[in-house]
């Protein structure tokens, strides 16, 4: 998760430093995203034999995902960061 977490923080051009914080400390928002355990293993093939679907570079990928996230922000974004700044002030270093 850590790598994933700097590759889009990268695509994004940030610099911004990635912390990790106790699971019981994260916001609401973030729990789904604390421990990932679970491994999802999947099959293309009924995507490319319906769809015509086929495969591309994932970091090429990535890098216009955030690019079209960056250009297309939410319409009314929660700038309520209390939960978070709590999270990261209970970080010991």
């Amino acid at each position: 998760m850590r790598m994933w977490s700097r590759m889009i923080l990268d695509a994004a051009g940030s610099t911004a430093e990635l912390v990790p914080v106790a699971e019981n400390m994260l916001p609401e928002d973030l729990k789904p995203t604390g421990t990932m355990s679970q491994h999802i293993a999947c099959s293309a093939s009924k995507a490319r034999s319906m769809l015509g679907w086929t495969t591309s570079d994932p970091l090429e990928s990535l890098q216009t995902t955030v690019s079209w996230h960056l250009a297309n922000p939410p319409s009314n974004p929660d700038l309520d960061f209390g939960a978070d700044d709590l999270a990261l002030a209970s970080v010991t270093e």
